[in-house]
């Protein structure tokens, strides 16, 4: 009999596959759209056909006629939705081993409870933790403001070469690049075991 998985017993081994499968998920969204930039007619078409038959199956007759005949506009939302989903999905397992960490078993615990990723038990060093400060505030603007600068926790930082800054760029969008956001990924997983090791977890 296979025992359920619950986030009551976490492992390394489960936040890695985590980890793991949102990158997977990422990569199958990035192939699909290097299908497109290819300029291989029939793939276009293949999947388009294929795209406007699951909506109309949702009753999305909108959707079924747009997704008819793929455009740029199509394939530049689904880049961003590549971008934040694995934005926001990297995030929540960061947020989830923290959680844990600072307070084990915390799904057990009937008050909210914030991702202290300050918390020094964790290890994290000063810059760990600013370029944590810049990866919640990107995560708060896709989740609440559409993807833009917001005035909640403010930035002023350089991350991989780019810089963002949110005083003076309040409500523009945020540039995140399939790589940059990679990138953000495999930090947040980086630190996420950086503080299951130091707090001393298996």
């Amino acid at each position: 009999m296979t025992i359920p998985e619950k986030i009551t017993n976490l492992t390394s081994d489960m936040v890695l596959g985590y980890f793991e499968t949102l990158k997977s998920c990422f990569y199958v969204k990035m192939g699909v759209l290097y299908w497109f930039q290819s300029g291989d007619i029939g793939k276009h078409r293949d999947l388009s056909s294929v795209a406007s038959i699951l909506a109309q199956e949702f009753n999305d007759d909108l959707a079924a006629k747009v997704l008819n005949s793929i455009t740029s506009e199509v394939v530049e939302n689904f880049k961003e939705d590549a971008v934040t989903a694995l934005m926001l999905s990297a995030w929540t397992v960061f947020e989830q081993v923290i959680k844990d960490l600072t307070v084990p078993d915390y799904a057990t615990q009937p008050n909210l409870l914030q991702a202290d990723y300050h918390n020094g038990i964790l290890g994290l060093t000063q810059l760990e933790r600013k370029e944590i400060d810049l990866f919640y505030h990107m995560r708060n603007a896709i989740a609440h403001y559409n993807g833009a600068y917001h005035a909640y926790r403010t930035v002023d930082t350089t991350y991989k070469g780019q810089h963002f800054k949110s005083d003076g760029h309040i409500g523009e969008k945020i540039v995140i690049s399939p790589r940059l956001a990679m990138n953000i990924a495999n930090d947040l997983e980086k630190y996420a075991m950086k503080a299951w090791s130091h707090v001393g977890r298996s």
